[in-house]
């Protein structure tokens, strides 16, 4: 399986983002982003679209790893 935490992290580092930005640009919780980077949530289908979209990923790329 796929860690989908650590693609978020990259993704988000690779944009220079503290988890706070990624939160404001998402609507998502910091604490929410922080439980997916570390595996401890899953999330729904609605949060990976709105991870994808702020970070510049296909749900592709980030379930496949197809970039």
């Amino acid at each position: 399986m796929r860690d989908l935490g650590g693609v978020v992290i990259r993704a988000r580092k690779n944009k220079q983002w503290s988890q706070r930005k990624l939160a404001q640009v998402t609507g998502l919780s910091r604490s929410f982003i922080n439980d997916i980077e570390r595996g401890r949530s899953t999330g729904t289908l609605r949060t990976w679209v709105t991870l994808a979209r702020a970070l510049g990923f296909s749900l592709d790329e980030i379930f496949l790893g197809k970039r």
